[in-house]
């Protein structure tokens, strides 16, 4: 199983969770140090991938990754939020959530699919969203939109996959216990 956001709040507790099924981990993160800390805490294989999902370059590095180790079960859990009016934010910071939010997903499962497809083997791609993706949410709007295309992206591609045995499944939490309020 690979796992974006592999270091905290929800990810976190998935691999946790993966972990008592002694399923094998690739756990993906932005922080060597935290991914480190999983690694030692876990006690069922993992391989740790230290990679900032908002830079191109090193989403075609975890692109390759999938190639090569053709994980059955893919879970893009990375994203972010910021509170308050989207012109109070730098463009920066709302563009690089798009990149994590949006892009990072929809080429995360892409590969992911593909790679399923190509090898004649069943999978499933778990994308979250969240409830967020259901409104219109001011001060809260980029986010609320990138989880709306994460949401409709997924429910298109689970049924352009379907012939191949390859589900693409769409969590969508409200507020759980993690520091998400915090960061954001």
């Amino acid at each position: 199983a690979l796992i974006t956001g592999a270091t905290s709040g929800l990810g976190k507790a998935l691999c946790y969770a993966l972990a008592q099924e002694n399923i094998f981990l690739i756990a993906v993160g932005r922080d060597i140090h935290k991914l480190q800390l999983l690694a030692a805490e876990i006690k069922t294989p993992i391989r740790i991938v230290q990679v900032d999902l908002s830079q191109t370059h090193q989403r075609a590095s975890l692109c390759t990754l999938i190639q090569e180790l053709c994980p059955d079960l893919v879970i893009n859990n990375a994203g972010f939020g910021l509170y308050g009016p989207a012109i109070e934010h730098s463009l920066e910071l709302s563009q690089e959530m798009i990149q994590v939010n949006i892009q990072a997903v929809m080429e995360v499962s892409i590969e992911a699919a593909s790679t399923l497809k190509k090898a004649k083997k069943p999978g499933l791609i778990l994308n979250i969203a969240s409830a967020a993706a259901f409104f219109s949410y001011p001060n809260f709007s980029v986010y609320a939109a990138s989880k709306a295309f994460v949401y409709r992206f997924s429910e298109a591609l689970d049924l352009e996959l379907s012939a191949y045995n390859i589900r693409v499944l769409t969590a969508c939490p409200g507020q759980i216990a993690t520091d998400f309020r915090q960061k954001a």
